[in-house]
């Protein structure tokens, strides 16, 4: 072989291996990015399921918390002016009806009033 045909063979074999590293640095890279994606998915995965866990956890506190209103003072005052305003209502109705009542009694005394007597006579006739 001549010098010439040499250095073509050793420029053709050094392209060749040049190739090569460039195509395993690349399956090199490509399965380190499919590595690092599981990862991720995993991470992923768990901090959905944390997630979940802390909404839950904050759906449980939220109730013990609406309890807890519930049972303070602020409950219990506004518990306690519902109960007094439920006991006034039903004081104005008992006093409206008595009134009611007094009205009519009073209305029926007028006309009882207004009207002349009637008597009755031995034989059981009215008189006036």
């Amino acid at each position: 072989m001549t010098a010439g045909a040499r250095a073509a063979g050793n420029k053709q074999g050094l392209l060749i291996g040049l190739l090569l590293l460039v195509v395993v640095a690349c399956a090199w890279q490509l399965y380190r990015a499919e590595r690092r994606e599981a990862a991720l998915q995993q991470q992923l995965l768990a901090v959905q399921a944390e997630v979940e866990v802390l909404n839950g956890t904050v759906a449980e506190l939220q109730a013990q918390l609406d309890q807890l209103q519930e049972n303070s003072v602020e409950g219990a005052v506004r518990d306690a002016n519902s109960a007094i305003l439920s006991g006034w209502e039903a004081l104005m109705k008992t006093v409206e009806d008595e009134l009611s009542k007094a009205r009519e009694a009073l209305r029926e005394k007028r006309e009882a009033q207004q009207q002349p007597p009637q008597l009755q006579s031995p034989d059981g006739r009215d008189r006036t």
